[in-house]
This record gives C-alpha cells, sequence and structure tokens, in this order.
C-alpha cells in the first residue's frame, strides 16, 4: 500500500507542478516539485531496502507533515497541499498502527484549517503560522519518540530471536556433539549438560534440577586445584586446559581434559561454560608409547636404558640398607643352532619363553632385562651374601634349561652367567656392568651352561 500511495502522490504532484509553474504558482510547484522527486527517492529505497520498509513508512509520515507546514506558513496553499498533508495520518493509521493515526490526526486537522485559512489572501497568516511551528516542534519530538521507541522495540525483538536461534542451534550440535558439554552458574551449580555428558558421568536431569555441583564431577584430590583454575579464568588470568582426574557418580574416575570460559552479560560473569574430554584412551596411548621406549618389543622385558636406572635405584638403595646388589650378565647357550635348525619364529618364541623362566626365578622387586638378541640382566636386591646370589645363578640354570616345545619340535638351551657384586666388586654401574660380561665370557670359554663371580672360580 504504501508503494502504491507513493507512487500516487508523485504523480499527482508532478501534474499540478507543470499546472502551477504555467500559472506562476512557483512555490507550490517548487513544493510540488520536490514531493516528486521525494516519493521516488523513498519508492527505490523500498526496493532496494525491502528489510526497511517502517523506516520508509515514518520518513512519508515526517514529509507530509513538513510540506504542509512549510506550505501553511505562505499566502499560495494549493488543493495539492491539502492531498499531501491529509496523506500523514491515513498512512499513520496503515502503517504504524491507531495509535499513531489518531496522534497525526489531532495535529493534521487544525494544520488544513490553518492551510485553507491561508489560501486567502485578504487573512493574516503571521499568527497562524507561529502557531505552526509550535506544533511542529511538538511533531518532531513525538516522532522522534515514536521513531526511537520502534527501533529499539524491533532491535530488541531481532536480537532475542538471534539469540533463541543461537542457542537452539547450540543446544542441537551439544546433543550431537560426543563429549560433555556443560554450563553452570557462579556458585557452581550445573544448569545444563548436553545427553552424553548425563550417560558418561551417570546422572540425570533430575539431578541437575536437584542442584548437582560441577566439583561433584571431579575427583578430590583435584578439587582444588580446579578451583583454583575456575578463579583464575574468572579473573581473566586463566589459559589453556587443566588435565585432572573425573568423578563419576558411581564412584569410578577416568582421566579427563577440561576446557572452560566464563559466560558474560554486558561485560559481567554470570556463570561457565566448558566441556570435558575423555582422557583414557590419550593416556594409554601415551603409556605404551613410554613403555615401548624402555622395553624389549618381543619379550616385553625392560630394556638396557630402563635396567641402568633400575640399577642406579638399587644401589641407593643397597647403599642406605647397608645390603649388597647381585648383578647377573646372562648369555643363552645353544640359540643359535635353533635359529638355524628351526627358524626365527622358533627363535622367537624361544626368547620368550626363556624371558617368562627367568622372571620365575626372581622376586617382583629384581629386575630382568633383555638387553641384546640372546643375552639378558638380572638386578637381585637385599643380597646378604654371595650365597643368595648363587641359589638365585643355580635355578636360572636348571630352569632355563628344560626343553621347549614348538611347533612339535624340541629346543634346549643353556644359560653362561657372569656374576659381579655391589659393593664387594665396584660402586659404579658401568664397572660392575662390565665386570659382570667379562665374567659371563669366562664361563663360556670353561665350557658353558654355568656361573661365575667376577672375583671367584668358576662354578
Amino acid at each position: 500500500m504504501l508503494c502504491v500511495s507513493l507512487a500516487l502522490v508523485a504523480i499527482i504532484g508532478l501534474v499540478f507542478s507543470i499546472l502551477n509553474f504555467h500559472r506562476g504558482l512557483f512555490f507550490i510547484a517548487t513544493v510540488e516539485v520536490v514531493v516528486f522527486i521525494c516519493c521516488i527517492m523513498i519508492l527505490l529505497f523500498v526496493y532496494l531496502r525491502p528489510n526497511h520498509f517502517l523506516l520508509a513508512s515514518k520518513i512519508f509520515v515526517v514529509m507530509s507533515f513538513t510540506f504542509g507546514v512549510i506550505a501553511s506558513g505562505t499566502q499560495q496553499a494549493h488543493p495539492t497541499i491539502f492531498i499531501w498533508t491529509g496523506l500523514g495520518p491515513l498512512f499513520a493509521f496503515f502503517l504504524l498502527g491507531a495509535r499513531m493515526g489518531f496522534f497525526f490526526s489531532a495535529f493534521t486537522v487544525p494544520l488544513c484549517v490553518i492551510l485553507f485559512i491561508n489560501s486567502h489572501p485578504n487573512l493574516p497568516s503571521v499568527a497562524y503560522f507561529n502557531v505552526i511551528i509550535f506544533i511542529l516542534w511538538v511533531v518532531a519530538l513525538a516522532l522522534y519518540y515514536e521513531i526511537t521507541r520502534a527501533y529499539t522495540e524491533n532491535a530488541l525483538i531481532r536480537d532475542q530471536e538471534a539469540l533463541r536461534k543461537s542457542e537452539e542451534r547450540f543446544k542441537q550440535l551439544a546433543e550431537v556433539f560426543p563429549e560433555t558439554i556443560f554450563e553452570a552458574d557462579m556458585e557452581g551449580h550445573v544448569t545444563y549438560a548436553n545427553k552424553h555428558g548425563l550417560e558418561q558421568f551417570g546422572y540425570t536431569e533430575e539431578d541437575i534440577a536437584n542442584g548437582l555441583n560441577i566439583f561433584n564431577l571431579v575427583a578430590p584430590d583435584d578439587r582444588d586445584r580446579m578451583r583454583s583454575r575456575i578463579k583464575e579464568k574468572f579473573q581473566g588470568i586463566g589459559r589453556g586446559y587443566i588435565d585432572y582426574y573425573a568423578l563419576k557418580k558411581d564412584g569410578s574416575t577416568f582421566p579427563a581434559i577440561g576446557f572452560s570460559a566464563p559466560i558474560t552479560v554486558d561485560g559481567i560473569s554470570v556463570g561457565l561454560r566448558g566441556f570435558v574430554l575423555d582422557d583414557t584412551e590419550r593416556k594409554k596411548a601415551e603409556e605404551k608409547i613410554k613403555h615401548l621406549a624402555s622395553h624389549d618389543l618381543l619379550t616385553d622385558l625392560p630394556s638396557l636404558s630402563l635396567a641402568n636406572d633400575r640399577l642406579g635405584m638399587a644401589i641407593s638403595l643397597a647403599r642406605r640398607n647397608k645390603t649388597a646388589v647381585a648383578l647377573m650378565f646372562i648369555d643363552l647357550d645353544g640359540f643359535k643352532s635353533v635359529n638355524d635348525s628351526l627358524g626365527h619364529d622358533a627363535g622367537d618364541y624361544v626368547l620368550k619363553q626363556v624371558a617368562q623362566r627367568l622372571l620365575s626365578c626372581v622376586r617382583e622387586s629384581d629386575t630382568v632385562a633383555r638387553v641384546g638378541g640372546d643375552e639378558f640382566l638380572i638386578i637381585a636386591n637385599g643380597i646378604h651374601a654371595p650365597e643368595n646370589a648363587s641359589q638365585i645363578a643355580e635355578k636360572i640354570i636348571s630352569t632355563v634349561s628344560q626343553p621347549i616345545i614348538f611347533d612339535g619340535e624340541q629346543a634346549v638351551v643353556g644359560t653362561s652367567i657372569g656374576i659381579a657384586l655391589y659393593p664387594d666388586d665396584g660402586e659404579e654401574m658401568k664397572q660392575l656392568i662390565k665386570d659382570a660380561d667379562e665374567a659371563m665370557y669366562r664361563i663360556k670359554k670353561a665350557g658353558k651352561n654355568g656361573f661365575c663371580f667376577i672375583n671367584t672360580t668358576l662354578q
């Protein structure tokens, strides 16, 4: 309707402007030309910016009053001006509502009367013009108020609608997200948790309604650290994530990574939003990588580097307890012939079996490591006399020499063992390993499948 009305007024303004130019009424003709141009501009505005329809309507109403006021202060009022001014309240009714329609009508009726009076040259117009100026100010203030209020209300409605759609999108994404997403207030009470989070921690919506706190989801040992990190977040100095152990409703825990950020409204923190990642698989992978870096891939025994660490700790413990440590360097006898005759698969199987047999011969506090192809190292703690080491060596020789069956074939290997004692044979780790290795070669040369101490005779 606005576009039709604008087009009609534009045509009327154009026709009358031509007629009034011929009649010599140049002021009125000029006003009507301006009316025509303004109507065309508003039409283009509505066409190019359809979302600004309300703004164009208000511009039209304001223009109708403006040109009416201009004409009312002259002696050249014309029926065209009556049409133009009278359209204001009409469009106010249809475009801006009944309230604005009645408001504009209250000023339009006296304005049209004044226009009529001013159309007679013999009547004074100055007094009426002053009245019109007063009315103009009132109208301008009222328009400013109404336009501002309408824009504010529309902006608020748009913002609320955008917020509603944003929250809907957030919740839709949160419900399908495969990790825990939560929101909490400033006291830590959970106000929202997605479906996965409730299932992961074993809680329900009823638990949230009953005041579930985010610190109930943190293992007791990590709660103080978590409180400190959240406090830093609210202060704006906390960055990154936090590693901690999450606590389920059934009391079990799992490693987790927490990410969070304050929820702010107008720059004021009103809560906390974040998500929790189950870090179990990453921790397992990390532990596996560490394990592989320090253990033999075939037998899963400690490697030489880990054995050195264990030897250092064993020496420190022995020094403190005034006991001894027996370091045994073991080389398998006959292993090469097993590989040659039965194949490498059989050789690998024999190494695995030997590793298990060696473990069965020592205590849990002792260390069995694989340091070469068929070479092993044993660190025996709490040795009070050389006889203790001799007993372990005899047990190893007897156990390992038992036949090993692989794919119906029998494999037999022996053991040559060299022994060095801390502190009797030395206090340096490198020297002890070198002495045990030298003792092992001595027994190899002497006939194999036996043991000897570096500073004693062959056994």
